[in-house]
């Protein structure tokens, strides 16, 4: 399929384990479709490449192709991070429709990230401050449950719960600070 990708894609097409992975030490790399069942004979499995590279690479979508349609295999490749998997034989149209898809949960996550960012990037521009501020009687509300939270004399698990985009991970990251200004080296884990 490498034919019916070309005209709109930069393909790198590697026959080799090395050369994969010297493609994506050369450049960021998008969508990866990697053979699942094919050895490559300098090293590694098409498997073997993705247990590498997944955690290694994750701004890169990966997908499977493969002749297996074997549950348990496609199970196994969903948990490692894989978003697709083609069977072979694999019509070009097919292909296309899976590229088109997978750009768009690319952008997805982009965007996604992008917003993370932008959330993670205001928190820090609160650190050494100990107070929010506003005029929102509801916003008041919240920070005062907040304040109880950091005042209370025990540990307790906190549920944020919120409409997308109202700004959960950002209270989250605020009231990890709070809680954390004695141990600035305390991981935040959303």
């Amino acid at each position: 399929f490498h034919y019916t990708l070309e005209d709109d894609h930069l393909v790198i097409e590697a026959t080799t384990s090395s050369d994969v992975l010297k493609a994506f030490e050369a450049q960021p790399i998008d969508l990866a479709i990697i053979d699942l069942h094919l050895d490559f004979a300098d090293r590694l499995s098409g498997k073997h490449l993705l247990e590498k590279l997944i955690p290694q690479f994750p701004d890169t979508i990966f997908a499977v192709i493969t002749g297996s349609d074997d549950e348990k295999v496609i199970t196994e490749c969903f948990d490692l991070g894989v978003s697709d998997y083609l069977i072979k034989p694999i019509p070009s149209s097919q292909v296309q429709r899976h590229v088109a898809r997978i750009q768009e949960q690319y952008k997805r996550i982009q965007k996604s990230r992008i917003e993370r960012s932008k959330s993670v990037n205001a928190v820090k521009s609160l650190r050494g401050h100990s107070s929010l501020e506003s005029k929102s009687a509801t916003f008041q509300k919240l920070l005062n449950q907040l304040d109880k939270i950091v005042k209370a004399p025990f540990n307790a698990s906190v549920l944020i719960r919120g409409e997308t985009g109202s700004g959960k991970e950002f209270i989250a990251q605020y009231l990890a600070g709070l809680l954390n200004k004695s141990d600035k080296r305390k991981p935040f884990i959303s």
